[in-house]
């Protein structure tokens, strides 16, 4: 197959296996900073699924049949992969003024796993399901619970 075709069909497989199966999500900008790393490896450890929308030098960092990556995608999808995940994971650090992100997964029922610093804590302080860590020893543990029992 073409390299679009076998992405194509990978992203079906994935996505039909996502609409029964629990996975995480993020989206933004595919950076260090952001803790892509950090997000992926817990995921490859655990193989939880994880969908991550957004484009930079981490693009495809350990993609594999549980961590896809798609790139830029419209409004509606956007919403659509973010409501069906059992949680967004960010990890966006004290450079995000505003966690505008985590205020659009709350608004579309979304649970919010985030780190504890920067303009997110005031969108997720206070929301029921959502979780705030501070560090990435608890931001583990929190994904295991959520994974396990999406009605964390």
């Amino acid at each position: 197959c073409s390299s679009s075709e076998c992405r194509s069909a990978f992203i079906t497989d994935f996505l039909r296996k996502s609409s029964t199966a629990k996975y995480f999500f993020y989206i933004g900008r595919l950076e260090e900073y952001k803790g892509i790393k950090v997000i992926v490896d817990i995921c490859e450890k655990y193989k939880f699924n994880l969908i991550l929308v957004g484009q930079g030098p981490l693009y495809n960092y350990k993609a594999s049949s549980n961590i896809l990556y798609l790139g830029f995608v419209d409004e509606v999808l956007k919403f659509e992969y973010m409501r069906k995940a059992i949680a967004l994971v960010t990890l966006g650090g004290e450079r995000e003024e505003y966690g505008l992100t985590a205020k659009e997964a709350i608004l579309v029922g979304c649970k919010v796993i985030a780190l504890k610093v920067g303009g997110v804590i005031e969108v997720v302080e206070n929301e029921k399901g959502s979780f705030l860590v501070e560090s990435i020893a608890e931001l583990e543990s929190v994904m295991k619970k959520v994974y396990e029992n999406a009605e964390y």
